[in-house]
């Protein structure tokens, strides 16, 4: 199923908490911008502080480290609680919809479908759901825009290192999306046993 899909079904469940999804992407904000500051402050740290051994480096350095793991703690924190809030209110919505649905279902439809995949559909899918919503997406906002800032910051540093990293790296997404397939068949047989299980 394409990311459009995805969106497109879930959309009804998301756009409900804009605010929430807000104070996330502040969050998320914060994060990339300290993680960026934690690369640049390693310059002044190894060349004032250790090289041209500058006295003053000794408080500010520090200082600054405090600031920038401050921020970026602060950034997991919202992250943190907004995404838990979204993912617990969309799932428990969608366990209402589903049992709703269920209730109303014919009766040849739950003699012919197995108890135990229904039980584990319930439970498992929702749980992915949430996980989708609330952890995935926001996570996949935060990586993007983090690689993207650290990208931006080694062009700016060193061109021609940047030129060669972003010729590696490429090279590797190859079998990071074999492993992904691997792990989305191996999911598809998870769920399988979880049914059997709970027949």
């Amino acid at each position: 199923m394409k990311f459009s899909e995805i969106y497109k079904r879930y959309w009804p469940y998301i756009r409900g908490y804009k605010f929430q999804y807000v104070m996330v992407l502040i969050g998320i904000l914060l994060t990339v911008t300290a993680t960026a500051g934690t690369a640049q402050i390693m310059q002044p740290l190894m060349d004032n502080m250790f090289i041209k051994k500058e006295a003053d480096m000794l408080y500010i350095i520090p200082a600054l480290l405090v600031g920038i793991y401050v921020i970026k703690s602060l950034g997991r924190y919202l992250q943190a609680v907004y995404n838990t809030y979204i993912g617990m209110h969309i799932v428990s919505r969608l366990r209402e919809n589903l049992l709703d649905k269920i209730v109303h279902m014919d009766m040849q439809f739950l003699y012919t479908n197995r108890s135990g995949e229904l039980i584990s559909r319930i439970t498992n899918d929702i749980a992915r759901i949430q996980y989708f919503v609330s952890t995935m997406m926001p996570e996949l906002v935060r990586e993007s825009l983090t690689v993207v800032a650290l990208v931006g910051y080694v062009i700016y540093l060193n061109a021609t290192l940047a030129f060669w990293a972003l010729f590696v790296m490429p090279v590797l997404i190859f079998p990071i999306i074999k492993i992904t397939k691997r792990l989305k068949r191996l999911s598809h047989r998870s769920q399988e046993k979880n049914a059997d299980l709970m027949t």
